[in-house]
């Protein structure tokens, strides 16, 4: 018995509902293509849900870090927990002009010019 193309696209179906990167909802009773759709938006969402998961482990894994991460500023665990937010969703975090060390902070760690390019200091 062959494995097939439909064979092969109804297994990685079944693995993203499983792992719970698309609703069975979105998935099913619908064509090739917007499976492919929500199956791409899923894949693309739990990347950069990934991704924010990463920056949050990073500023909270050693206590050098967080002090960094406090010296900041007031606000700066806030802050950090709305960047994870934007990373996640894909979007930008405007922050005020007196939040530049957190930007600095963020640009500081490893991997930190990923993570700063979503950060935009408004201007004055």
């Amino acid at each position: 018995m062959t494995y097939s193309s439909n064979d092969f696209s109804e297994d990685i179906v079944r693995c993203l509902v499983h792992a719970e990167v698309v609703e069975a909802d979105a998935v099913s009773g619908v064509g090739i293509g917007q499976q492919a759709d929500a199956a791409i938006a899923g894949i693309i969402a739990a990347g950069c849900a990934t991704r924010a998961a990463r920056f949050i482990a990073l500023v909270l894994a050693s206590d050098e870090s967080r002090a960094a991460l406090d010296a900041t500023g007031e606000g700066a665990f806030a802050d950090a927990l709305r960047l994870a937010e934007a990373i996640a969703a894909q979007r930008t975090l405007e922050l005020s002009p007196a939040r530049a060390p957190f930007a600095v902070f963020v640009a500081s760690l490893p991997c930190g010019n990923e993570w700063a390019k979503q950060i935009r200091l408004r201007s004055v």
